[in-house]
């Protein structure tokens, strides 16, 4: 275990960059490389930044809102693949964009309470 484990946002993020791992082994091979590359690449980056965001207080919410927007350029991608019919099911669509959903709210969670003077939501 990891000292990021305490942390749920962590655990989303980990498990949308694992999920994505999975369901991009089964796209073809010219979706595999190109639009699925960028989607793992781009969940590293998220997973990446939350680790930052839990590291240093003092760029947390730097690190949060480039994570928003990394989450917001997966969401993106997982359109183009879906009409380019990269998914072998909708099901997998449908669940890569509920977890890359959850880790934007808990981020935009954790950015708006960082944000609030109190610092409570």
């Amino acid at each position: 275990m990891s000292n990021y484990d305490n942390y749920p946002i962590y655990y989303e993020a980990l498990k949308l960059t694992t999920y994505l791992d999975d369901v991009v082994c089964h796209f073809a091979k010219r979706h595999k490389y190109n639009a699925g590359n960028k989607l793992l690449e781009a969940s590293l980056d998220v997973l990446s930044l939350v680790v930052l965001a839990i590291k240093r207080k003092s760029e947390r919410k730097d690190c949060l809102s480039k994570a928003i927007d990394k989450l917001e350029i997966i969401k993106a991608i997982l359109h183009h693949c879906k009409e380019v019919k990269a998914f072998n099911s909708f099901h997998s669509f449908e669940v890569s964009v509920k977890k890359v959903s959850e880790v934007a709210k808990q981020c935009e969670g954790w950015l708006k309470c960082q944000n609030s003077p109190s610092g409570k939501p």
